[in-house]
């Protein structure tokens, strides 16, 4: 079996940029390339800047991280590499209404927002050939039969071939590739079936986004509302990062219920129904400056593929590999784990 030289990561997500960080500290002479459809890094990391004021963002899908001392404990080489950094810093402010199996945990924040958390992780993996707005459309086995390889082709018709390959994307949107994967999974009733069984919850969120000088008079940093028709939760998200230098922004998600029931609306046409909901929650907000949407159709794991492996293989030579929280659990070390998985397969190749 041949040694691996190419890899490509398709997911600039936290799973695919921890995953591209822990090959690189095993295999310095391995070329990895990173496609990520989006403009940028992040995925359900992402923090989004205002279109009026580019110092004004907002975390808009994870918002801070729980864990014990014990899983700090367990994931020491992560966790030790974020403190001593100041990339993890402790929430200081009041969360309210935090589940009581919350008061049992430590919540952490990324000042610079969590995308600079998946960014840190990338450029860990230097070097590193990251392509942004790249969507993967098809893999398929190179033609030539001596060639344990895999072509992958871009929407935009651009193309490369690499020794391993590894999705990091929402399970369900490997039904959506095309080339070898459809073959794969029609011949193996069992895999397609396990992989169907995977959930995610889904979710609209909204960025508000006020000029400088803004005050927002609140008793609290962040607030999970029960029993409301549409919002969940809802934070300050410059005083949950301590931000002096920022201008005020908030952050509000919408429940799971009403996720679900709106999902096939656009992020536009549920943002004025959302800040609606948020102005009658909070009248005495200010008005803002600029408000953007964000739609979540994938947005955590509920049930994940049987077993949580971490990861799973299509195919074994050439390598082809599936990763992700979906083959974990929906948190920070869910990534983690699935991330070691993938690295192991690949050395083990």
């Amino acid at each position: 079996m041949a040694a691996v030289s190419r890899v490509l990561i398709v997911g600039a997500g936290l799973s695919g940029a921890l995953t591209a960080a822990l090959l690189r500290k095993e295999l310095s002479h391995v070329h990895i390339s990173v496609w990520e459809k989006a403009r940028g890094a992040g995925g359900r990391m992402s923090t989004s800047r205002s279109d009026k004021n580019s110092n004004c963002s907002v975390d808009m899908g994870a918002q801070y991280i729980s864990t014990s001392a014990e899983r700090q404990q367990k994931y020491s080489q992560i966790y030790d590499q974020l403190f001593s950094t100041g990339l993890l810093q402790p929430f200081k402010g009041l969360i309210e209404g935090e589940s009581p199996g919350g008061h049992s945990l430590q919540n952490f924040v990324c000042p610079k927002g969590f995308s600079a958390l998946v960014k840190h992780f990338l450029s860990s993996a230097a070097p590193v050939d990251v392509k942004f707005e790249s969507r993967v459309v098809s893999i398929t086995k190179h033609p030539t039969t001596a060639s344990n390889q895999l072509v992958v082709s871009t929407e935009s018709g651009h193309q490369d071939t690499f020794d391993a390959v590894i999705l990091t994307v929402p399970i369900p949107q490997l039904f959506l590739l095309e080339g070898d994967i459809p073959k794969i999974l029609n011949s193996n009733k069992t895999l397609k079936e396990q992989l169907e069984s995977v959930s995610y919850s889904s979710r609209f969120c909204l960025g508000i986004y006020y000029p400088p000088g803004t005050t927002l008079n609140l008793p609290w940093t962040a607030k999970y509302i029960d029993g409301h028709p549409c919002l969940r939760y809802i934070c300050v998200d410059t005083q949950k990062r301590a931000d002096p230098q920022g201008a005020q922004s908030i952050v509000v998600h919408s429940s799971v219920p009403w996720g679900v029931e709106h999902v096939e609306e656009s992020k536009d046409d549920v943002k004025p129904i959302m800040l609606d909901y948020v102005r009658g929650l909070l009248p005495n907000l200010p008005d803002p400056e600029f408000v953007k949407g964000h739609k979540w159709r994938y947005s955590q794991v509920r049930t994940p593929f049987p077993g949580s492996p971490g990861c799973v293989q299509l195919s074994k030579d050439p390598s082809l590999l599936v990763g992700g929280d979906g083959f974990s659990y929906s948190k920070f070390e869910g990534c983690i784990d699935s991330a070691n998985s993938l690295v192991a397969a690949v050395l083990h190749h």
